[in-house]
């Protein structure tokens, strides 16, 4: 996702055993959780470089060849963080609300050109990079084989939104029309406050170290 040479190799060794690019899904993302005052300066290049720039990245090499045959389907995976940004995780929530906005703007852009793009924003999701975390009031994670049939979903039948699970889509919404004491009263209520402040740091741990290293 780093490296402009290995994605377009990529792309091309992908194109050359199955044929032209009809679907790009951008996934990878990184979570550091910390204080915005204490995070580290290399866990937040990192999440630009992975969450931000990769996707970014992803879609400038797809796009040339999407639009060389008129057609074609971008889906990134963002989260909900880009319509809410927990404390702890400040810095994750920007990568996720850079997507969105590089994506507002870039829809302008791929009007009349044949080609779908789709943004995905799961809850919490049951995987590594929310370990130790937890899911606010609601107690609810997201499996990943959820996120996984919405994508499908979502290519079978292009949608410019797709929310896991489908009830978050009207709450996340009504957050984004409310004013900042609005969304700070809201996010309370929903225990968005609670998301990253109270996590298991053990469990967090080995996932981090790894991600740091690479």
């Amino acid at each position: 996702m780093t490296d402009r040479a290995s994605f377009e190799s990529f792309l091309d060794d992908t194109e050359a055993q199955l044929g032209a690019l009809d679907v790009l899904v951008n996934n990878a993302g990184v979570m550091f959780v910390a204080p915005f005052e204490d995070e580290d300066d290399g866990a937040l290049r990192k999440m630009l470089d992975v969450n931000f720039a990769g996707t970014a990245t992803g879609m400038r090499l797809a796009l040339p060849r999407m639009r060389a045959r008129g057609s074609g389907h971008i889906v990134n995976v963002v989260s909900a963080g880009a319509f809410v940004s927990a404390p702890h995780e400040a810095s994750y929530a920007a990568t996720k609300h850079a997507v969105k906005g590089v994506c507002d703007g870039l829809r302008y852009e791929l009007r009349g050109s044949g080609i779908d793009l789709t943004l995905v924003y799961p809850g919490v999701v049951r995987t590594e990079l929310a370990a130790g975390t937890n899911a606010g009031r609601s107690g609810a994670w997201a499996e990943p084989e959820e996120v996984g049939e919405a994508i499908v979903g979502a290519v079978r039948s292009p949608r410019r939104e797709v929310f896991v699970p489908r009830s978050l889509a009207p709450l996340l919404r009504f957050y984004a029309c409310l004013p900042a004491g609005g969304r700070l009263a809201l996010g309370r209520l929903l225990g968005v406050d609670k998301v990253a402040t109270q996590v298991d740091r053990a469990e967090r741990a080995e996932y981090e170290q790894r991600m740091a290293s690479q």
